[in-house]
Parts: C-alpha cells; sequence; structure tokens
C-alpha cells in the first residue's frame, strides 16, 4: 500500500477530481472528415448496474473534437489551441498548444497536482492478443499507470487499417500529452509511442471502477457546422473551478 504524504480524508475526493480530469485529456489525445462514435459501460465496485455514456469524435484536417455529455474537447493544430468547454454552465478554458494544464487549475488543486504528476508512471506493452472490431483487424497493448499511487490498468484495441493516416494525427497528440500529463522523461515519451494504431477499444480498471469502451461506428462524412468552434453563448473562464467543485 502506498503512502502518501498528503492527508488522504481532506484531499481524496479532490485527487479522484484530478485524476478524473487527467482521464478525460488521455482520452482525448490518444487521437472529407471521419465520425468516430464509441461507448463507454462503466461499472463501480461490486455494484452490477452499469452506466453508459456515448461519445463522439470528428477528425478534421489538422484539428480534432471530442464530445460527451458534460465536456468537450477540440485540439486545433492550426491555430495551436487546446479548448475545454464546459456545457453545464456554458464556460470554456482555452490555452495555446501545448497546454499547460496547471494554469487553469484552481490553486486548491496545483500542489496536489504537481505532485500526483511528478510522481506518475507508465508502462506500456505490445501483447500477442488480436480481434476484429467492426471490420478492422486490431491488436492489444496493456498500460499500467499510477497517478499519485493511484493504479490503472489499461487494455487498448488498436488498428493500423482504418480508413484514414491516424499517424496524421499523432505529434499533434503527443505533443499534447507531454505537456498536460509531465511526460518529459524521455522514457515516458518513449512509452507513449509503443502504441502504434488508433485506439478502436479500451477496457479500464481504475478507482474501484471498470469501464469498457467501444467504437460503434466509423465513417467519413461532413461534419455539422461548427463541430470545431466554441459554441455561441460560451464564456470564457480562467479556471477550471465549476468542472472540479461540482
Amino acid at each position: 500500500m502506498v503512502k502518501y504524504t498528503y492527508n488522504i480524508n481532506l484531499k481524496g475526493e479532490n485527487m479522484k477530481k484530478i485524476v478524473l480530469f487527467l482521464i478525460i485529456i488521455l482520452s482525448t489525445t490518444l487521437w472529407a472528415d471521419y465520425y468516430v462514435k464509441q461507448v463507454t459501460y462503466t461499472t463501480a465496485g461490486n455494484n452490477k448496474s452499469q452506466s453508459k455514456q456515448y461519445s463522439e469524435t470528428w477528425l478534421g484536417d489538422n484539428v480534432i473534437a471530442t464530445i460527451v455529455s458534460a465536456t468537450s474537447t477540440i485540439i486545433n493544430g492550426k491555430q495551436k489551441t487546446f479548448t475545454m468547454l464546459i456545457h453545464k454552465n456554458k464556460t470554456y478554458i482555452q490555452g495555446k498548444l501545448p497546454f499547460n494544464m496547471l494554469k487553469f487549475l484552481p490553486e486548491a488543486y496545483v500542489a496536489l497536482t504537481k505532485q500526483m504528476l511528478s510522481s506518475m508512471t507508465i508502462k506500456v506493452k505490445k501483447t500477442n492478443e488480436k480481434k476484429k472490431i467492426l471490420k478492422y483487424n486490431c491488436s492489444a497493448y496493456a498500460i499500467e499507470m499510477s497517478v499519485g499511487g493511484m493504479k490503472m490498468n489499461i487494455k487498448m484495441w488498436v488498428s493500423k487499417e482504418v480508413p484514414f493516416d491516424y499517424k496524421k494525427y499523432k505529434s499533434l497528440t503527443e505533443e499534447q500529452l507531454k505537456a498536460t500529463m509531465n511526460l518529459n522523461n524521455p522514457s515516458k515519451i518513449n512509452e507513449i509511442k509503443k502504441i502504434d494504431g488508433f485506439p478502436l477499444a479500451t477496457e479500464t480498471n481504475s478507482l474501484g471502477q471498470n469501464s469498457i469502451n467501444k467504437t460503434v461506428e466509423l465513417k467519413k462524412c461532413s461534419p455539422p457546422k461548427g463541430i470545431y468552434s466554441i459554441p455561441k453563448g460560451y464564456k470564457k473562464v480562467d479556471k477550471l473551478s465549476s468542472f472540479l467543485n461540482k
């Protein structure tokens, strides 16, 4: 059992919120336009009931937009910006790439987040497992992560047969991960680079929750108007207070 140097009773919930935010960033940055629809099933602890959430990702010309129920993220390689939309109160944060997450956290979260990221470890290993998702042959990667002593075990199924050049987005997403997840250590960066392909499914065990994410639709089509832009009526804010303090 890892012993933390900070007070778990006071900050345990804050840690979970930070890890949730990091998972959102990680899932966002692991990658006419292409439309990818995914569904995630999550089971918490011994609870047999599942929650279900859909996400949509649009892959455009050097731009990626990912939409879920509570948040959306836009990585724009042309404008060199990272944008996160909080739909509940119609606010957003935006920063230049590479995005410095710490600048947008409330002061109460900064020191804890720095400590968690500095202790983060990641190990990626390609397995011999194969399967087909939709019509694409996939290989599995086993990813072991630890953030602030909280362990995440992830199995990621990726394919190199998708009908677009997935490598086109790789440098954009890798640079983002370096900044957001504190992957300045060359060994950590090299671990991420082992993943070769576009993720079509993930199986995650973290924070007492098991989740299965899988792609249910992948097609080439015209994007909705404004999908890569900030919606009208959204207000820019300096901090992620509304998201972390919900």
